[in-house]
């Protein structure tokens, strides 16, 4: 996904005009307590939360671009 999603100039600005992204390794510091969190079993997965963490959205798997677009266009109508 970060090469072929997240890479895309069209994604990109609808990232940034409209959520705070954060990407995480399995293998950063921490992410182990996420993965407890949010019962993350395996990667990648792609999850979109409200400022209190709460899961409004996520997708299991790797995801193109529609798919990805399709999911953020949902959390801003």
């Amino acid at each position: 996904m970060k090469r072929e999603v997240f890479a895309d100039s069209e994604v990109a600005e609808a990232i940034n005009a409209q959520v705070v992204p954060v990407m995480i390794y399995a293998d950063s510091p921490g992410a182990d307590e996420l993965f407890r969190q949010y019962n993350i079993g395996g990667t990648p997965i792609t999850i979109f939360t409200d400022n209190s963490g709460q899961v409004l959205d996520y997708a299991v798997g790797g995801i193109g671009k529609p798919e990805f677009m399709d999911m953020l266009g949902k959390l801003v109508n």
